[in-house]
């Protein structure tokens, strides 16, 4: 089964490594000391970083011919194009709680356009084409590192039978309440139960490869050892938890998708009314990826500058 025939059918894909080794070292240390001067957050955006050998290397991956090349035969395998989101994220020690983070993780991308009846119409149709491209810089390891998904959730949302999808819900809904009402036992019992229930999987990427997934599938960040959860100081409602310096998580995101797909995605972020509008944060992106790479930004913008009109 090639990437792309695996990304339709399970809703994810582990495509090839686009990070060097070296690179990799030079990322993990540089990235270490950006974030402590900016207090340890859980996240920031690439146009938050001063430094400009961290930010130009950060875009020559993007804009490698691995990933040009995988995006063209994307868009080639749908019929559609397909081409980078310019909303570049790189996230710390994003870790589940298991005893109090809500819903144990689990969740998707896209649940805000659930909400929405002209998100909802999109989301069910064969030509919406949206997901998240990450690239890790661990291995998955007892501290976790890497994602957890649900094979083939994303199907349940194509499907317009309300019966199958309440079906196909019940287990991760009973389970999370499960976790919600009797934590205490919850955690008493291995993970390994509950992953086995779901019929979930563990994702083992190399360091700095792609791992792609549908932004309807289920997934979440693949949760620190029990063993070891002592070891870690944990903020539960944030996904968030300080871990030994050695085995701190970085996590490089952008989304990514054609433009039918792309305005649902507008219309949810750009109308919440408790956070900046969407479009203040891509046009930042778009300003900062031109000055920094105007090859990829020429290729960026001119696939989703329909979509970014409409929501200016």
């Amino acid at each position: 089964m090639t990437h792309f025939e695996s990304f339709k059918k399970n809703g994810f894909c582990i495509g090839s490594k686009v990070i060097s080794e070296k690179e990799i070292v030079f990322l993990r240390k540089s990235l270490n000391r950006i974030f402590s001067l900016k207090g340890n957050p859980k996240e920031i955006n690439l146009f938050d970083i001063e430094e400009d050998e961290t930010v130009n290397l950060i875009y020559k991956i993007y804009a490698s011919d691995n990933i040009k090349n995988f995006f063209i035969d994307l868009s080639k395998f749908y019929d559609h194009k397909i081409n980078l989101i310019p909303r570049f994220i790189i996230q710390r020690n994003y870790h589940v709680d298991r005893e109090n983070s809500p819903g144990v993780g689990w969740h998707r991308d896209c649940a805000g356009e659930l909400l929405k009846k002209y998100c909802k119409d999109k989301i069910s149709n064969k030509s919406y084409i949206f997901g998240k491209m990450g690239i890790y810089l661990q291995h998955n390891s007892e501290y976790g590192g890497s994602i957890d998904l649900i094979p083939n959730s994303h199907r349940i949302l194509i499907s317009k039978n309300f019966i199958y999808r309440k079906l196909k819900s019940l287990k991760l809904f009973l389970i999370t309440k499960f976790q919600k009402f009797l934590p205490l036992i919850y955690t008493k019992l291995p993970e390994k139960i509950f992953m086995e229930t779901l019929n979930a999987k563990r994702l083992y990427p190399e360091p700095g490869s792609l791992v792609l997934w549908d932004s309807r599938i289920i997934h979440r960040g693949s949760p620190i050892d029990d063993k070891n959860k002592f070891q870690a100081s944990f903020k539960p409602k944030e996904f968030f938890a300080e871990v030994p310096k050695e085995v701190t998580k970085f996590s490089l995101y952008v989304d990514f998708g054609n433009n039918f797909a792309f305005d649902s995605y507008m219309h949810d972020r750009n109308n919440r009314d408790f956070q900046k509008k969407e479009i203040e944060f891509l046009n930042r992106n778009l300003s900062h990826l031109q000055k920094h790479s105007p090859n990829l930004y020429s290729i960026i913008n001119s696939h989703i500058s329909p979509t970014i009109k409409k929501y200016q």
